[in-house]
């Protein structure tokens, strides 16, 4: 179901009567596009990679690909350096991120973990469990260290913020005042 304060992201679970409809729906849907898509483009070749018949006049691959619905999945071939690729893992993976494209992001970090584990370690070390900390909250961090008061400052900010921080610390709210 739709989350109620996540607009981009799912809630509670459907019950398995309704999941289970919307998934004949959905496959239904599917076959018959795809189905439509095979039309355009003169029909299912008898093998793969035959060309349609030229009496089937189809229609170009990006033109018939049109009515395909975004769910389908894409292949494609890609040139990306470590650096880019972990900066794409790191925001696919984010527990923001929604649901299908962490489970990309978690089956494309298992393989970059087995290719290259010591570049691996490195990233998770630093970027993918790393913290980051605004100017206040470092500011924080420095009055906590000096033993000194963080109240002035914790006060200003919004509940939010300071969950945000707290949880970033892993101490209790009321640790921070």
């Amino acid at each position: 179901m739709q989350d109620a304060r996540n607009r981009q992201g799912r809630g509670r679970t459907l019950s398995a009567e309704r999941a289970s409809e919307v998934l004949a729906i959905l496959k239904k849907d599917a076959e018959t596009t795809y189905a439509h898509y095979e039309e355009f483009l003169g029909g299912p070749p008898a093998e793969a990679g035959a060309a349609p018949a030229a009496d089937d006049e189809p229609l170009a691959r990006e033109l018939a690909r049109i009515n395909l619905p975004v769910s389908f999945y894409t292949q494609w071939y890609w040139k990306i350096d470590l650096h880019n690729l972990f900066h794409f893992l790191r925001l696919r993976m984010d527990p923001h991120a929604q649901y299908e494209i962490r489970a990309y992001g978690e089956a494309m970090a298992r393989i970059a973990e087995a290719w290259v584990p010591l570049c691996w370690e490195a990233f998770t070390d630093y970027r993918l469990k790393a913290v980051s900390l605004s100017r206040v909250e470092t500011d924080i961090v420095r009055l906590l260290l000096k033993g000194q008061s963080t109240a002035a400052i914790v006060a200003e900010l919004s509940k939010r913020e300071r969950e945000e921080l707290a949880h970033k610390l892993g101490i209790d709210l009321d640790g921070l005042g």
